[in-house]
């Protein structure tokens, strides 16, 4: 999954409907080496998020997405990761 540098998912929104997103990162072979995580909700640019993380902070979100999917059938990530994301423990 980390090796395709996208993926395609829906936010899930309690009580409401999912969004869908695409999100793209840089792909690096280092796991100290930073990359750059953009996610765009809605197929609107206005909806655009971007990260930066060291990519074995990131691979460990990208596993959760995977455990998720095995548990749920969705394709997201995490409530962590959309709190880093939104910065919201800042």
């Amino acid at each position: 999954l980390y090796q395709q540098g996208s993926l395609e998912g829906n936010r899930h929104i309690e009580g409401g409907e999912s969004i869908p997103f695409v999100a793209t990162w840089f792909v690096s072979n280092l796991p100290a080496d930073l990359t750059r995580c953009r996610l765009q909700f809605d197929g609107n640019a206005e909806l655009s998020y971007e990260i930066n993380m060291a990519n074995y902070e990131f691979v460990n979100y990208l596993i959760e997405v995977i455990m998720n999917f095995k548990r749920s059938r969705l394709t997201d990530f995490s409530q962590s990761f959309y709190r880093k994301l939104l910065r919201i423990d800042e």
